[in-house]
């Protein structure tokens, strides 16, 4: 018998990551434009800017008015600026409408090895998938790019939701989606605050996704039975003991 009749997952870093680096793909675009950047220097300056541009514009821009495409061109200006590079404006416009344009595509992205097998498993169990991502519009496009979409019965970005995660409203628009009770839903992410205890706070279960072995560590108060290597680890969790 089965434990949940919904899933809902994550996608950075649980389903997906970006090939390489970030800092990769951007060297390799900024060459097209004659700028050379180290992908170390960009890696580390994007950490920063990306923070900081979710504390200045929250949800990639909603609550601000900006759009998208806007508030990742002022990500990418302040990274390569801090980066060293000190190329002109029009140079770094072309630079982000490239990158923008590529993150859309599975040549920037690929899924984690395990994942499509075990989406179609759950599929052939009668699991309802879904996705809740603190991401922008442009996540169904990825999904679809890398051939995981059609296993999710709904993807909602939290950009086109109005709010983010850890919102518990965020996850009640899953819940209601399906009229499904939490108790039969569990969430997968990979972030103690954002996956872990918000799920659980709207009474969901909640594991999460640990491919470096390094989560416990650092938050001892997480249950080492909600840890997963990777998320085939799933497969024996979803029906009644």
């Amino acid at each position: 018998m089965l434990r949940y009749r919904l899933l809902t997952f994550d996608v950075n870093n649980t389903l997906m990551r970006v090939r390489n680096s970030v800092g990769d793909q951007y060297r390799k675009v900024a060459k097209q434009f004659g700028v050379n950047i180290k992908a170390s220097d960009v890696n580390r300056e994007f950490r920063i800017a990306y923070k900081d541009q979710l504390c200045r514009h929250p949800n990639f821009g909603v609550t601000t008015s900006q759009t998208t495409e806007q508030w990742w061109s002022e990500v990418v200006h302040r990274t390569f600026h801090a980066a060293g590079c000190d190329c002109d404006k029009e140079t770094l416009d072309n630079v982000s409408s490239k990158l923008f344009n590529n993150f859309k595509t599975s040549q920037t992205w690929e899924t984690y090895p395990e994942v499509k097998e075990m989406l179609i498993f759950l599929n052939r169990n009668g699991i309802a998938l879904g996705v809740l991502s603190n991401n922008d519009e442009r996540l169904m496009s990825v999904m679809k790019a890398v051939d995981i979409a059609e296993h999710f019965a709904f993807i909602l970005p939290s950009a086109l939701a109005k709010c983010e995660k850890p919102d518990a409203e965020f996850f009640n628009m899953a819940l209601e989606r399906l009229n499904i009770e939490p108790g039969l839903c569990a969430h997968i992410g990979d972030n103690v605050k954002l996956d872990y205890h918000a799920a659980r706070a709207v009474g969901m279960d909640a594991y999460l996704v640990d491919r470096e072995g390094t989560l416990i560590e650092k938050h001892p108060e997480v249950n080492p039975v909600h840890v997963l290597s990777d998320i085939s680890d799933l497969e024996p969790l979803i029906f009644m003991q």
